[in-house]
């Protein structure tokens, strides 16, 4: 029974989400213009510090959070500040493979109806962990 539900599950997927060995493979996001696929573990990573403008909408930190799930890494560090009445800065570090997956994620924050601004900076490669 159970390997007639994998074999089920892989049907309905076409297979491709699994590799022999259980190693997941990220997929691309079509809709985003991301034509390749790339495994989560290879190559350096580089951190990127977003900084985003947005409006002080009470769901402003999770809806901008949401945006880096598309990286499928946890962020190094966020920080939250209310710099006046009608304006929020989010700044958030996160390790990336690269700098196509960085803008990847600028233009789907850039998209939200309540960022004002988004910039992008790179501060280098980071060492794997051992």
């Amino acid at each position: 029974m159970t390997t007639e539900i994998a074999r089920i599950r892989l049907a309905a997927t076409g297979g491709d989400e699994m590799r022999p060995g259980g190693d997941q493979v990220a997929v691309a996001d079509v809709y985003a213009g991301d034509a390749g696929t790339q495994r989560l573990d290879e190559g350096v990573r580089i951190l990127f510090l977003f900084v985003i403008e947005a409006d002080p909408d009470p769901d402003v930190f999770a809806r901008v959070a949401m945006i880096f799930n598309l990286a499928n890494v946890a962020p190094c560090s966020a920080r939250f500040q209310r710099r006046s009445e009608g304006n929020v800065t989010i700044e958030v570090a996160v390790p990336l493979l690269g700098g196509a997956q960085a803008d990847l994620i600028r233009r789907k924050l850039e998209q939200l109806t309540c960022t004002l601004s988004v910039s992008l900076s790179e501060a280098g490669p980071i060492a794997r962990p051992t």
